[in-house]
């Protein structure tokens, strides 16, 4: 057998550890040596604390299930055994640094562009229920009116349930009842687009949202809102977000203004489906 012809090999059995550690001995027969590296696997993973596991645990043991791989074959051929350890020594190097630099870049990934599943109807016609979005995360970002955010709820919301057509937060009047998103509520996470910032003055009336005394151009709403909602300024570094869906849209002119703070990011993109895959405006 060729060297080239036993890389090729044994880059078939670095596959299968990378697959799973242990599998390469396993295909080989070494029956004893897989149960082990499963079992060590395992206890990776419960014992280093889930993430660092992932990030030194996982890799660690591939690279050594690499390298044992390949000094078992060498031991077996003498006269190719140098080559062989020299091989799986690179391999199990090359094993540990990939591995870790993936897991260790899978979290960071998702403290940039996280993506989320749109649960409700609030934000129909532009997101649909199951679609999946795509969200940049800036430690800078400055949202701004017709941007759509996802952002965690306030501490503090009122009980649906009992907002009748008289109730408002602050100085907002919603005379539709409202109707709250089934899976949104106080911890998680809402999806809703800005319609002011701190220093804007907000109003709805006669179907129609002002900004700032100005009427907002809004094809991307359902249906004109069917409340109305006195001229209020907004805080300073609070904002305004309503739902496309303005009448099924647990948002704003039921419970105020949201803490700016309470932002994760902007949405950009719709993901999935495949057939609505679309950047955002």
């Amino acid at each position: 057998m060729t060297r080239s012809s036993l890389a090729k090999d044994h880059w078939f059995l670095v596959f299968l550890s990378q697959v799973l550690p242990g599998l390469g001995q396993l295909y080989q027969g070494q029956y004893g040596l897989a149960l082990i590296f499963f079992a060590l696997t395992l206890m990776s993973l419960t014992l280093l604390a889930g993430q660092l596991g992932l990030i030194l645990g996982i890799p660690a043991l591939a690279s050594f299930a690499v390298f044992q791989l390949c000094a078992a074959a060498g031991s077996s051929r003498l006269s190719e055994g140098r080559f062989l350890q020299r091989v799986g020594a690179q391999m199990a190097l090359l094993v540990f640094v990939g591995r870790s630099l993936f897991f260790a870049a899978v979290p960071l990934s998702r403290q940039i562009v996280e993506p989320f599943s749109v649960p409700s109807e609030s934000m129909f016609p532009t997101l649909m229920v199951g679609d999946r979005i795509l969200v940049r995360k800036r430690h800078n970002y400055q949202p701004k009116p017709g941007d759509i955010i996802v952002f965690r709820a306030p501490s503090l919301l009122p009980d649906p349930s009992q907002l009748g057509a008289s109730s408002s937060p602050g100085k907002s009047m919603a005379s539709a009842q409202p109707t709250r998103d089934p899976e949104e509520f106080p911890g998680e996470f809402f999806v809703k687009r800005v319609v002011g910032k701190g220093g804007d003055r907000i109003q709805v009336q006669a179907g129609q949202t002002f900004r700032n005394g100005q009427a907002l151009t809004e094809p991307y709403i359902n249906e004109p809102p069917q409340y109305s909602w006195d001229s209020e300024a907004i805080a300073h570094n609070r904002l305004i977000v309503l739902g496309d869906n303005r009448n099924a849209s647990f948002d704003s002119s039921r419970w105020g203004s949201l803490p700016r703070a309470n932002v994760v990011g902007r949405a950009y993109r719709i993901s999935w489906p495949p057939e609505r895959s679309s950047p955002l405006p």
